[in-house]
């Protein structure tokens, strides 16, 4: 398969309207194409002079053209190699430089892609010809030229007027062709597709997503930017970014997320976890230290306690693992703790495992994890009934209808970890009595609830009997976790 193939037939006109993947029957495709030939043996560019009663008559340019129905980028720049100037390129070496969408400000014209493929041919003893015959009633002229000539012929006027449609042109082909095919130029591309798509990270994602298929750091991509990435690669890449263009998550796309002091693997069977929650594995960290240090100053001929935590709708299990793994940090005895994750789906459970044997190793025994609704699994009359003295919590609290605008983005986040009813609160509701019925004496909830209902959470908290009961604002200013005692 053509390495571009996989997206070069669904770029269509009215901004990629048409289902990604799918190929419609047009005359033609709203995707430009411009060809490049680089000559390896003096490093010179060839462009064409058009006649005057064309589009972009009497300018000098690459060859290019727009891509035929059922035909791939590559296909079509061969074509108008062949077609305009009579060379045969298809043995040459190949790279797609960049590429990306040009919305003109006039609403009336369309928008574009432009593909800019580069063609090298080792020497001229491979008979590069240079015969504009074949249309001649659109090539008046051909010519060898450097970077440096193009650039003047630019200047003065006499060179495709980019700026019309895209005034970086030169600046990123300048780039791309002092690194074709390199790491530099991959990454680039890929930060100019997303740059039309919803993320507000084009630049971090592209970097992301490439240091995964290299298996790298971003950092050691800066360093091996002039690194050539070997055409597999490149597809695996090429796959990944226009799935990020449709709205996947990075996280989802490499598996992993970065979160607190770990790397937690992550699908689409868990929330993404969120900087924003870190908050309240920091208040439960500082809580869970104050409550230990507490049991271990009581007398010795005291029977001892052991310190009873749960993380509800626990997910990855980016908190309860966190929690536990800064409780660890702080030269809390494991013995000494007894953690419970629990969550009602069963693939959210697996990867919740899974991230607690990565990352705390042998410790992973001292956690047990429950598949169940809620608390439902621990209040009396179940098979195990259990009390705690802190209940960790990041529960679905997101109002339906800001649910359905969240998703419609292609994110493909669970709808059973984000959807909390009309008004967000729904899941809430159930919770609170639950947690009253299972805490014990003095007992603490942690509670994420965000900006949306952090006010009548704690009103709700306040009817059932809670008492100290405060919100905490996250780094953002926002109200994102609330604190409750069980009197």
């Amino acid at each position: 398969m053509e390495l571009w193939d996989i997206f070069d037939r669904v770029r269509q006109p009215q901004n990629r309207t048409a289902v990604r993947g799918s190929i419609i029957s047009k005359t033609d495709f709203h995707l430009i194409i411009h060809a490049w030939v680089r000559r390896k043996s003096d490093n010179k560019l060839l462009v064409s002079k058009r006649v005057p009663e064309i589009f972009w008559g009497g300018y000098w340019q690459p060859t290019g053209g727009s891509v035929k129905a059922g035909e791939a980028g590559k296909d079509a720049a061969l074509r108008e190699l062949r077609e305009e100037l009579g060379i045969k390129a298809d043995d040459a070496q190949s790279t797609l430089l960049f590429s990306y969408r040009f919305v003109p400000p006039e609403p009336e014209n369309p928008s574009f892609f432009l593909d800019c493929w580069l063609f090298e041919f080792d020497d001229v003893s491979q008979k590069l010809e240079i015969i504009p015959v074949l249309q001649k009633e659109e090539v008046a002229d051909a010519r060898w030229c450097t970077f440096q000539e193009i650039i003047d012929l630019w200047k003065n006027g006499s060179f495709m007027p980019f700026e019309t449609t895209w005034q970086p042109y030169f600046q990123v082909l300048q780039k791309c062709l002092q690194k074709p095919g390199s790491i530099f130029s991959l990454r680039a591309w890929g930060a100019a597709e997303l740059q039309t798509t919803k993320t507000t990270t084009p630049e971090l994602d592209s970097s992301l997503l490439l240091s995964h298929v290299l298996g790298c750091s971003r950092d050691e991509l800066l360093v091996r930017a002039s690194d050539k990435v070997s055409a597999e690669d490149a597809l695996n890449y090429a796959k990944l970014l226009y799935r990020r263009a449709d709205g996947m998550p990075v996280a989802y796309l490499t598996g992993r997320k970065d979160f607190w002091k770990s790397s937690f693997e992550v699908s689409p069977a868990v929330l993404i976890p969120k900087p924003d929650t870190e908050l309240l594995v920091e208040l439960a960290a500082k809580l869970v230290e104050a409550r230990a240090h507490a049991l271990s100053a009581r007398p010795q001929s005291t029977q001892p306690e052991t310190l009873n935590i749960a993380d509800i709708c626990t997910g990855s299990g980016c908190i309860g693992i966190s929690v536990f793994q800064e409780a660890l940090d702080l030269h809390i005895n494991p013995v000494d703790m007894k953690f419970v994750l629990s969550d009602i789906s069963k693939g959210a459970l697996d990867i919740a495992q899974k991230n607690a044997r990565s990352i705390l190793g042998e410790n992973a025994q001292n956690i047990s994890f429950v598949q169940g609704d809620l608390l439902e699994p621990f209040l009396a009359g179940a098979e195990t009934p259990q009390h705690f003295d802190i209940i960790l919590s990041n529960p679905p609290y997101v109002p339906s209808a800001v649910t359905d605008e969240l998703l419609l983005d292609g994110r493909n986040e669970p709808r059973l970890a984000l959807d909390g009813g009309s008004d967000g609160l729904d899941i809430i509701r159930r919770l609170i009595p639950q947690v009253w019925q299972a805490l014990n004496k003095n007992g603490i909830l942690l509670i994420e609830t965000g900006e949306y209902n952090a006010a009548q959470t704690a009103e709700l908290l306040k009817d059932s009997g809670f008492i100290e009961i405060a919100t905490f604002n996250d780094l953002g200013g926002q109200p994102r976790v609330t604190q409750a005692k069980k009197p």
